[in-house]
């Protein structure tokens, strides 16, 4: 299994609760260390390529069912954004919610993060999502 796999799909080596709670310390520290932030930046853009953009080099049902895992979605998400990022990244980061929460219809997925709001309203306008488009999705499941 290529190294990226087992992050961007099921498997007992890295989706585990053991390593989610590991997991869970290094996002904590996120907001103090730029280095660990940046590094649940990548992995959440990686992530949400290959659920989201139909990448050719991932499994992107398997990547879709990693980020359907509210617990473990929000913990990426938060250690990720819990600081101001480059304004491209959060747009790219935004814009790829916005597909989740259309593909999903799960409206209540990665919080935006007050320095957004204070900061950077126009990228909300951009990458709002319409309720009431057609393409807004249906799936109201809930995992853990």
């Amino acid at each position: 299994m290529p190294e990226k796999a087992l992050l961007l799909q099921p498997n007992p080596y890295f989706h585990t609760e053991a390593i989610y709670i590991k997991l869970e310390s290094a996002a904590q520290r996120a907001t103090l260390e730029s280095d660990i932030q940046k590094n649940f930046v990548e992995f959440l853009r990686m992530l949400m390529y290959a659920a989201l953009d139909n990448a050719a080099n991932f499994d992107h049902e398997k990547a879709l069912e990693i980020l359907k895992i509210n617990d473990f979605r929000e913990m990426i998400w938060a250690a990720a954004t819990r600081r101001r990022i480059h304004r491209r990244s959060m747009g790219s980061l935004l814009q790829h919610r916005k597909s989740f929460i259309q593909k999903t219809g799960k409206r209540d997925s990665f919080s935006i993060p007050a320095w957004v709001e204070e900061m950077e309203p126009d990228l909300l306008d951009t990458f709002r999502v319409d309720s009431s488009s057609p393409e807004a999705g249906t799936d109201q499941s809930v995992e853990t």
